[in-house]
């Protein structure tokens, strides 16, 4: 049996991509991996939480937006370049 994107609800979407950002995040053993770990764990969740804004889950979008924030503090300015205003609040 097989199961195609479209037999999925959003939300279960949103796990599974989360999923990988949270692993990758997982498997770094040192702090330069942790760096490197934490730039694509940020542009993860900001491709999730701009994907769940465009399709209207506006609650799921300020949690991986926040998500976003706690993986590179610094980076918040992308969030408002992108439209995410009040990200993580």
């Amino acid at each position: 049996m097989q199961v195609g994107f479209e037999d999925l609800a959003w939300p279960q979407l949103w796990d599974i991509f989360a999923f990988y950002a949270e692993k990758r995040q997982d498997m770094a053993s040192n702090k330069r991996q942790e760096r490197a770990a934490a730039v694509d764990v940020f542009d993860d969740y900001l491709r999730l939480a701009l994907l769940c804004d465009w399709y209207g889950f506006a609650e799921d979008s300020r949690r991986y937006a926040a998500l976003a924030v706690a993986a590179q503090p610094g980076k918040e300015y992308l969030l408002r370049k992108y439209g995410l205003h009040g990200a993580g609040k």
